[in-house]
């Protein structure tokens, strides 16, 4: 048998060696504070399938080490701080064993000590209600009609106008469709680019929507109804009360509407159109309200009084205030419930609705407070000033503003607080994230759907 042994050699021609792709943009934060740990991370691939190894620039002169070699097309992350304030550009480049790539683009990161700046922008007209939060970014409301996208970094992404003013905070779906209240009687469904989904008109115009967990949407109108909705904008039915439903409603985990009205009640109204209860005050109800883990019903009323409403409208107990309460109410993680009043006071109350402490502001206080979860809470004042206190009620900070802060604030992973005063969206450095409480901001959550999961 015949043995053949074939020997492949070499051609002698040299092996074409590739660099790895230059890496994407690196992702992380946009906004921080001095000294505080933020990571970054890069990706990029090698035509050749080496194993590649990232370097960060971090913008001040300093660099990262060359990271360990990992496989084509894994990110790899690497960590830094600055020590003072300003802007940094943060790039990133990769190697595999024989050669390494260009830098990447850069993304800009702002740091910033607690309190300070971020950035301002222009709205356009004064803000009509409370920024929401919007995939990455937010959504403002104006006077004039105009819904304005802007992102974290405080770039314009879009806007545009419907056909009357507002007067109202804008509320996010699960699916990201804006739904906006506006003069001309019309309720809007917008697209995340701000394209027209539909509109629909009511009989007048109504308040701040809420979303309920059926995407049912739910307003009340100056007309004394509550409009539901259904997610297409067929109006699927309404409840009758006794005056204008000035009060965004909020609904609760067994989808119950509850809002108030200017017949000096409050209603709760099931799904099945019909009432379960209703709770008398001695004034105009002009707040919304909000809810505690065991379904008490918190909410001020134009009798200088906050109360709180058992699950069957019998009253728990109330407290006096020193002037009409039009503040929206938060409740932490303790069940303490805080509040601000046309008496210049944000209040913040235990449980069985004693007294805790008081923070005295120089104008009143009409935004529903953001409470994070490191005890602060962050409220806005019609004195022109974003405030931030601690959890004793002591003064950290305030931020002037262009003009009345009459919306809640957003806090954002971060720390970093977008609100509106005026006519211009700001962001400023904070500290914390939301805190984990049944009702923690305006409307339960930073979407401001209104809705108790």
């Amino acid at each position: 048998m015949a043995i053949f042994l074939v020997l492949f050699l070499s051609s002698g021609c040299p092996q074409k060696l590739h660099p790895p792709d230059v890496p994407d943009k690196p992702q992380g934060p946009t906004q921080g504070f001095p000294n505080h740990p933020y990571f970054f991370s890069a990706r990029t691939t090698d035509p050749d399938e080496d194993t590649v190894s990232y370097q960060f620039d971090w913008g001040d002169g300093n660099f990262s080490e060359w990271s360990g070699y990992v496989p084509s097309g894994q990110a790899e992350s690497a960590s830094y701080y600055w020590g003072t304030e300003g802007k940094y550009a943060v790039r990133c480049r990769g190697k595999d064993q024989h050669t390494w790539t260009d830098w990447s683009q850069p993304v800009l990161i702002s740091i910033a000590d607690d309190g300070s700046m971020f950035w301002e922008a222009g709205l356009g007209a004064d803000a009509a209600g409370s920024v929401a939060m919007l995939g990455q970014g937010m959504v403002y409301t104006t006077i004039d009609g105009q819904v304005v996208s802007i992102g974290y970094s405080g770039q314009e992404r879009w806007r545009v106008s419907l056909g009357g003013s507002i007067n109202s905070t804008p509320a996010v779906a699960g699916d990201s469709i804006i739904y906006v209240s506006c003069q001309d009687s019309r309720i809007y469904a917008l697209g995340t680019s701000g394209g027209e989904r539909w509109s629909r008109l009511l009989g007048c115009s109504c308040s701040s929507p809420a979303i309920g967990p059926d995407a049912k949407i739910y307003l009340g109108g100056k007309d004394g109804k509550l409009y539901v909705l259904d997610p297409g904008g067929t109006i699927a039915w309404y409840f009758p009360a006794g005056d204008a439903i000035r009060c965004p409603v909020v609904l609760s985990a067994d989808t119950v509407a509850i809002f108030g009205c200017d017949d000096g009640k409050v209603y709760a109204v099931g799904p099945d159109n019909r009432l379960r209860w209703s709770f008398t005050t001695e004034g105009k109800v002009r707040t919304s309200p909000a809810l505690g883990a065991d379904g008490t019903v918190y909410v001020g009323s134009g009798d200088r009084r906050l109360y709180a409403i058992g699950t069957d409208g019998h009253e728990f107990w109330h407290f006096d205030a020193q002037a009409d309460v039009r503040g929206a109410p938060s409740v932490g993680p303790n069940g303490d419930v805080y509040f601000g009043s046309d008496d210049n006071v944000l209040y913040c109350l235990n449980r069985e609705g004693n007294l805790v402490w008081q923070f005295v502001a120089a104008g009143y206080i009409r935004t529903g407070p953001c409470l994070a979860d490191n005890g602060r809470v962050y409220f806005g004042c019609n004195d022109n000033h974003l405030y931030a206190v601690d959890s004793t009620g002591d003064l950290l900070w305030k931020v002037e503003t262009d003009g009345p802060v009459i919306g809640a604030p957003v806090l954002d992973e971060n720390g970093v607080i977008y609100f509106a005063g005026g006519a211009k969206a700001y962001a400023v450095s904070g500290s914390g994230i939301l805190a984990d409480s049944f009702w923690p901001t305006y409307r339960h959550d930073q979407k401001r759907t209104g809705r108790a999961d």
